[in-house]
């Protein structure tokens, strides 16, 4: 029974509320991708930093481990400020650090590849010998057996939840019980998302006999798909909307040519 102008919540057959929100947008999710992807996975990254950097001193230690809890409180700040308008201050820092993590992906594939994928094998050098760590004949950047495992290892932790943030984002820009803003901007994350994904499976696939080319090709391939995304999205926050409607565009005709390929398969 419900009281006079009321309207009980709508069920689905699964039981739960029809309209609840998605579990990648659940503070449970949110903690958990800071309890392993943030926390074990940067401290992996932190320690693989110190082993690459050869001899450090208490003082560079002290400054990377102070940065390393920067970010984790950073991140810890933006999951309470969600859907707010401050939201968007710590989201923005949060990719600038996000800008850092891609370089240093790129730069760790560039060392696991002597040989350029890019169009240029001097170029690839130049960056590979400004990189500390072990130099080998024809100056190419060889890397600690120990430093490749650490870096696999965060890019395994990380890959799960860029692929699940993937799949739940793109799931929500196609959702019709959101609005058009709300679609475009789960449309652009979901890109972002991506992106993270083929670096992080990149740079599994260095340490593939034979894999280093799928790994160049991925890791850039999702450097680019995740800092457009991120240009994307505050160019159009700061621009107050202007490139919605070419995001709806864009999002509206990858929705019918998917649509269209089911069509043929099923």
């Amino acid at each position: 029974m419900h009281p006079p102008g009321s309207n009980p919540p709508s069920l689905n057959p699964n039981g739960g509320s029809a309209d609840s929100e998605p579990f990648g947008e659940t503070l449970t999710y949110k903690m958990m991708e800071l309890s392993f992807k943030d926390v074990i996975g940067g401290t992996l990254s932190y320690s693989a930093g110190l082993l690459e950097g050869g001899t450090v001193t208490a003082r560079q230690g002290g400054a990377g481990y102070a940065n390393f809890l920067f970010q984790l409180g950073l991140k810890g700040i933006d999951i309470g400020l969600q859907d707010t308008p401050y939201g968007n201050l710590t989201g923005l820092a949060l990719d600038g650090l996000g800008a850092k993590g891609a370089y240093d992906s790129y730069k760790f594939i560039v060392q696991r590849n002597t040989t350029s994928m890019l169009g240029g094998i001097s170029a690839q050098r130049s960056i590979s010998n400004s990189v500390q760590g072990v130099t080998g004949a024809a100056g190419a950047v060889r890397v600690p057996g120990i430093v490749t495992g650490l870096n696999v290892g965060v890019a395994a932790i990380s890959l799960p939840f860029d692929m699940y943030n993937t799949v739940s984002q793109f799931r929500q820009a196609y959702d019709s019980r959101l609005g058009e803003d709300k679609q475009n901007e789960k449309f652009v994350d979901g890109i972002g998302s991506l992106g993270s994904t083929f670096m992080d499976a990149g740079i599994i696939a260095s340490v593939i006999p034979g894999g280093q080319p799928i790994a160049v090709a991925l890791v850039v391939t999702g450097g680019v798909l995740w800092a457009g995304s991120r240009l994307v999205k505050w160019s159009n926050k700061a621009s107050g909307g202007a490139l919605s409607k070419g995001i709806s565009s864009v999002r509206k005709g990858i929705g019918k040519a998917i649509g269209w390929m089911k069509s043929i398969f099923s």
